[in-house]
């Protein structure tokens, strides 16, 4: 398989994702924080529409958050953060990845909800 191959295929680029983020991950156990939309789900009710994810696509997920110390915030909005906006059958909705209090902004331009995360100084 070639590089521009390579770069469209999402297992592919799903892997480089996962390995960068133990590249990143605190050797010595101090706390971090990864905030953002992997494009990725935990479980199957996180979705709406579509088809559903394979069960290994969420296994590694789940794994790469355990063995990177990472887990999900939660959210104290809107249970969906991403939309295709489609207003036919073919309408999907995700939860893309649960402290501290995850809230969602309002999506002006885009089809993902701006997260906003607060945290508390006196909890670590």
């Amino acid at each position: 398989m070639g590089r521009s191959s390579e770069r469209k295929d999402p297992g592919h680029r799903r892997k480089l994702f996962l390995e960068l983020l133990r590249s990143l991950t605190p050797k010595d156990h101090e706390a971090w924080c990864v905030v953002g939309d992997f494009n990725e789900i935990l479980f199957q009710n996180e979705k709406i529409g579509s088809r559903q994810r394979a069960k290994t696509q969420l296994s590694q997920f789940q794994d790469a958050l355990k063995e990177n110390r990472l887990f999900d915030l939660g959210c104290c909005c809107d249970f969906f953060t991403w939309s295709n906006k489609h207003s036919d059958h073919s309408s999907t909705k995700e939860r893309n990845v649960h402290e501290s209090k995850g809230g969602g902004l309002s999506a002006r331009c885009s089809n993902h909800t701006p997260i906003l995360l607060s945290m508390d100084e006196t909890s670590r």
